[in-house]
C-alpha cells in the first residue's frame, strides 16, 4: 500500500510539472507572438513629419502669385523614406469650410517627401491642413497641422508696395521739379542780372546827390559849431573863476574851523591832563602796593581800602576809554590790563583770607572743642588716679600695721 501511495503522489507530481510548463510555454509563446505582431506593425506603419512652413502673406495685391506649400515626409522606424501608394490633401477656412478637399498630392524628388501647392488665401487667419495617404492594401495613415495668414506679414507687404509706388512717383516729381528749377534759375539770374544794373545806376546818382548834401550841410555845421565852441569857452572862463572863487573861501573855513578844534582840544587835554596824571599814578601806587601786601598785611581794612581806592580810579580812566577815539590809545590797553590784574590778585588776596579764615576757625574749634573735652577727661581721669592712689595708701598702711603687730605677737611667743 505504502508504495502504491508513492507511485500516485509522483504521477500528480508529473502531471502538475507538466501543466506548468505547458502554461509557462503558453504565456511565453503569447508574448512572443504579440512582440512579432508589435514589430511587424512597426515595421509596416510609416512615420509622418511636416516640413512646410506656417507662416504666409496674402495672395492679394503685391505678392498674388505666391502660393502655400503642403509637404509631409513618410519613413520608416529607422528614418528611411516609405513608400505608399499616394497622398491627398485638405485645408479649411479660418470658419472651417473647405478651401482644398481631396486633391491630389505629387511625391517629390526628395525619396520619402509629398507635396502640394496652392495659391495663399486672400482671408486672414489661421488655416487647418490635414494628409491621407495610403500604404499596403488599403491602409490609410493621416497628419495634420495649421498655417497662418499673418495680418503683420500683410501690413510690411502693403508698406513695401506703398514705398515703391511712392518711390516711383517722387522719381517723376523729381525730374520734373529739376526741369522747372533750372528754367527757374536761368530766369532768376536774368532778372538778378537786370536788377543789379539798375541799381548800379541808381547808388550812383544817390551817392552824387547825397555827397553834394553833406558837403552843404558840413560848411553849416562847422560854422555852428565855431560859434558854440566860442560859447564855451566864455562859459567855462566864467565857471572856472566862480570854482577858484568858492575854493578860496572853503579853505579859509576849513583853516579856521581846524584853527578852533585845536584850541579846544588843547583846551580840554590842559584841564584834564594832570588829572588824568594823577590818577594813573595813584593806580600805579595803589597796584604795587596790593601786590607786594596782598597775602601778607595784617590790616584788612588797609587791603580793602587800597582795593577801593584803584578800582575808583580805575574807573575814571575807563570813563576816558569809552569813547571811539581813545579806547585804542596805549593808555586805555594799558588800563585794561591793570584791571585784568587787580581783578586776579582781589580773587586770590579773597581766596587765601577766606582759606585762612577757615583754617583758623577750624583750629579754634579744635581746640575749643575737642582739645578741651579731652584734657577735662585728662584731668578727671588724674583725680581719680589720685583718689585712687589714696586709698592704695591708706591700704598699705593698713597691711603694714597689721603685719607690724602680727610681728610682734611672734615674737612675744
Amino acid at each position: 500500500m505504502p508504495k502504491i501511495q508513492e507511485v500516485r503522489a509522483m504521477r500528480i507530481t508529473a502531471k502538475l510539472l507538466f501543466v506548468s510548463l505547458s502554461v509557462m510555454f503558453i504565456i511565453v509563446g503569447s508574448v512572443f507572438v504579440v512582440a512579432y505582431a508589435n514589430g511587424r506593425k512597426v515595421v509596416d506603419t510609416p512615420e509622418v513629419q511636416w516640413v512646410s512652413h506656417t507662416e504666409y502673406w496674402s495672395s492679394s495685391g503685391v505678392g498674388a502669385s505666391e502660393v502655400a506649400s503642403t509637404i509631409v515626409r513618410l519613413t520608416d522606424y529607422q528614418g528611411n523614406p516609405f513608400t505608399v501608394n499616394s497622398c491627398t490633401a485638405m485645408i479649411l477656412y479660418p470658419n472651417k469650410t473647405a478651401y482644398v478637399s481631396g486633391a491630389s498630392m505629387n511625391q517629390s524628388s526628395i525619396p520619402g517627401n509629398w507635396y502640394r501647392t496652392d495659391i495663399i488665401p486672400a482671408t486672414e487667419g489661421t488655416y487647418e491642413q490635414e494628409v491621407t495617404c495610403s500604404y499596403g492594401g488599403g491602409k490609410t495613415i493621416k497628419t495634420a497641422q495649421s498655417f497662418h495668414v499673418n495680418p503683420a506679414l500683410n501690413f510690411i507687404k502693403n508698406v513695401d508696395a506703398d514705398v515703391l509706388t511712392n518711390g516711383a512717383a517722387i522719381s517723376d516729381v523729381n525730374v520734373t521739379l529739376k526741369a522747372r528749377i533750372a528754367d527757374a534759375n536761368d530766369s532768376i539770374t536774368s532778372r538778378v542780372s537786370l536788377a543789379q544794373t539798375t541799381l548800379h545806376n541808381l547808388l550812383n546818382n544817390l551817392n552824387s546827390t547825397v555827397f553834394a548834401e553833406l558837403s552843404r550841410v558840413n560848411a553849416t555845421v562847422n560854422t555852428h559849431l565855431e560859434n558854440v565852441n566860442m560859447s564855451l569857452d566864455a562859459h567855462l572862463a566864467g565857471t572856472q573863476a566862480a570854482i577858484q572863487a568858492q575854493l578860496s573861501n572853503t579853505n579859509a573855513s576849513l583853516t579856521s574851523l581846524i584853527n578852533t578844534v585845536y584850541n579846544s582840544l588843547y583846551s580840554y587835554m590842559v584841564l584834564y591832563l594832570p588829572a588824568i596824571n594823577q590818577t594813573t599814578t595813584s593806580i600805579y601806587s595803589d597796584t604795587r602796593w596790593l601786590v607786594s601786601n596782598a597775602m601778607n598785611q595784617q590790616n584788612a581794612a588797609d587791603i580793602t581800602n587800597r582795593f577801593n581806592a584803584a578800582d575808583g580810579n580805575l574807573s575814571l580812566v575807563e570813563q576816558f576809554c569809552r569813547n571811539q577815539q581813545t579806547n585804542s590809545s596805549a593808555l586805555c590797553q594799558e588800563v585794561y590790563g591793570i584791571r585784568d590784574v587787580l581783578d586776579h590778585t582781589r580773587a586770590e588776596q579773597t581766596s587765601y583770607f577766606t582759606t585762612l579764615n577757615q583754617t583758623t576757625t577750624n583750629t579754634w574749634n579744635l581746640l575749643s572743642g575737642a582739645v578741651t573735652t579731652k584734657i577735662d577727661s585728662l584731668l578727671e581721669n588724674i583725680g581719680v588716679i589720685r583718689g585712687q592712689t589714696t586709698q592704695i595708701n591708706d591700704t598699705v598702711v593698713a597691711i603694714r600695721a597689721d603685719q607690724t603687730a602680727e610681728v610682734r605677737i611672734q615674737a612675744i611667743a
